[in-house]
């Protein structure tokens, strides 16, 4: 199994996924690549399924809908 951080991009905070070991990433949203190593490291996971799980959870958070989407006590993960 592939063990997956969930980081933020340094240039525009994106929330991201990418393997442990990984140097660099491009980022979905501005499209900047950056050195993984520069990024926020939010959480190590076991696999990309739990990465984007994480994500949709901190996205939902980030936009206000948390709390219809997953109830008052958030997500499984409580990031």
């Amino acid at each position: 199994m592939v063990e997956y951080y969930v980081i933020t991009c340094p240039y525009c905070g994106e929330y991201l996924a990418c393997k442990v070991g990984a140097r660099t990433k491009t980022c979905t949203l501005c499209g900047r690549r950056f050195e993984v190593r520069k990024a926020r490291i939010l959480r190590k996971v076991r696999d990309g399924r739990e990465a984007s799980i994480i994500i949709r959870y901190l996205k939902a958070k980030k936009a206000g809908i948390s709390e219809q989407l997953y109830g008052k006590g958030g997500s499984e993960h409580h990031v």
